[in-house]
Order: structure tokens, then sequence, then C-alpha cells
């Protein structure tokens, strides 16, 4: 079928697919430099300090550190990993729980055959009372990936746990690295990564983690502007970051009449990373730090546009 692109307040829509522009949910983005390769880094220490002395490898996302975290657990494929969320949807992304699977059995249900915790602070929202769940005397594995900087003074995120497991991608802009902090006495084997990408990983770490607070700032601030300008569309945030916890994405209530499958489609052809919170209706888009002006701008006409398509259910 023939494209027929068209203009609305300056954005042209109905692209092929090798003009779209291009919002990822993470950060990177092909404009930016790398970071400067200094001669002397510090990653490490700051690494040290976040894990609070606990011992701590790299790996190379989220997925790899959460893999050693249940290789280290020694379950068997009786066993069964029971999955909790901050808000207990339903949702729960296939990158943890294919991950669960090639190990042992996974639940959102406490199960008989529970032998480990998986906590999962879900896009920048904290487990509440986290510290609860220490009652149950079995290991507990943080989910941190989408919550690096969201801890609280009423919420030891990140600190409860056994193993924590981090991904740097999600939060700085660059295209992997994974944290995985494990118990204190825990023995890691050989560095995973080779000398070169540890090397890299270092940097861009030394680069962009004094920048931490910064960040936080920006995509709360960019959290605001998009609930603003969204409103009259009548989108509602799904969660408030006014107490200081940074938001992973922009998640939003969506109206009841909208069609959140059509709108997955119809963003991500306008070249828009997105996705539907399943269980809800709610839906997700970027909210990070490398976003500008112009692409909230962005975003704002092409939900307009859906809007105003009149997808409704029928």
């Amino acid at each position: 079928m023939a494209h027929s692109p068209f203009v609305r307040e300056g954005f042209v829509f109905d692209l092929l697919d090798d003009l779209r522009p291009l919002h990822r949910l993470n950060p990177f983005t092909t404009t930016q430099p790398s970071p400067p390769f200094a001669t002397y880094t510090n990653a490490d220490a700051l690494i040290t300090k976040r894990a609070a002395g606990r011992p701590w490898m790299y790996t190379a996302n989220g997925r790899q550190a959460l893999r050693e975290a249940l290789r280290h657990l020694e379950l068997s494929s009786e066993d069964c990993v029971t999955i909790l969320t901050s808000t207990g949807n339903t949702y729960v992304s296939s990158c943890v729980t294919n991950e669960i699977a090639r190990v042992c059995q996974w639940s959102r249900q406490w199960q008989p055959n529970t032998r480990a915790i998986l906590v999962n602070h879900e896009f920048g929202v904290p487990y509440p009372e986290i510290d609860t769940l220490r009652e149950h005397g079995l290991p507990i594995i943080e989910d941190c990936c989408y919550s690096f900087h969201s801890a609280t003074a009423h919420n030891e995120m990140g600190r409860v746990g056994d193993y924590i497991i981090y991904s740097f991608a999600k939060y700085f802009p660059i295209q992997f690295g994974g944290l995985l902090v494990g118990p204190s006495g825990q023995e890691w084997p050989e560095e995973l990564l080779d000398l070169d990408t540890v090397a890299y990983l270092r940097q861009a770490l030394t680069h962009y983690l004094p920048q931490t607070d910064t960040i936080g700032e920006v995509r709360r601030a960019n959290h605001a502007t998009l609930a603003s300008r969204l409103a009259p569309l009548g989108i509602a945030p799904r969660f408030s970051f006014d107490d200081g916890t940074v938001p992973a994405v922009f998640m939003f209530v969506a109206p009841a009449e909208w069609l959140l499958p059509e709108l997955k489609e119809f963003l991500w052809a306008c070249g828009i990373h997105c996705s539907v919170f399943y269980g809800e209706q709610a839906f997700f888009i970027p909210v990070h730090q490398s976003l500008t002006e112009e692409a909230m701008n962005y975003f704002t006409v092409c939900l307009t546009q859906f809007s105003q398509y009149k997808v409704v259910r029928t």
C-alpha cells in the first residue's frame, strides 16, 4: 500500500520505516558522543559505595545479572520463584519470566514450593515495606533495573535483598551494562565480560554516575511536563513521583474508550517505543533525560492525532 505522508503541527506522519523518527524507552541516542576515555576511573569505588560494601560484579545487562543470581541460589526445576511487584498488577516483563523459566518455575502467588522471592520495583516505584518480606525466611532478589535512583527515606530499596540487580542502560545513555550485588561473603566467578568491555563500562560509569541526581531531576521535570500537556486528552499519570522517586517511563491512565493495542501500533508507527501496562487501562511512553522539548511536543501531537482518530471500543 502506498504511503501518503501528511503534516500536523510541523510533524510528518505516515512515513516509511527508514524515514521515521526514533524515540527509545531508554536514554541512548546515536547523536550522543561516547563518554571521555579518561585514564583514571573511579566507577568501581562509586559502585562499592552504592553496594554498601557488599560484593558485586558487572554484567552485560539486567538479564545476565538475574541469571547469575538464580544460578547462585542453586534452585531446582521443582522450585518456584514468587514474583511480587509494586502495583500487584499481573504485568511482568518476559525478560524476567523467561530467565526464571530457564531454571525453575515462577508464580505471581505464594506456592508451597516457593524457594525464593523476586521483588520488582516497577518503573521507578519502590515495592512498599519490602523489609517485611524477611519474615518469610526466603532469599530475596530485588529487581531494580527500572529503579536505579528511586530509594526513599521510607523504603530501603536495594538494601533488603540478598541479591540486587540493576540495568545501567535503562538509566544512563549507554548501550549495555548491568550490575549484580550479592550477600556478604559471596564469591563470584571470573569476570563475565572481557577486559575491553569492562574498561569501557568503567569509563562510561565514571562519566555518568556523578550525574545520577541531575538525571533524576530532569526525568521528574519531563514527567510533569508530559502530565500537563496530555491532561487535555483525558490522560492522567499512573504514578506520582513527588516523593523524590524517579520515573523510568511516563505511565498514564488512558481514556476508557481508547483501545490500547491500537495505540501501541500507532505510536510504534510514529517511531515511539511504548507498550501497554497489561491488566489495566494504562500505557507507557519514554520520559528519560535525553528527551528534547521537541520530542515531548511530538508525543503530544501523536497522542492528539490518535485521539482524533476516534479509535474506540464498540
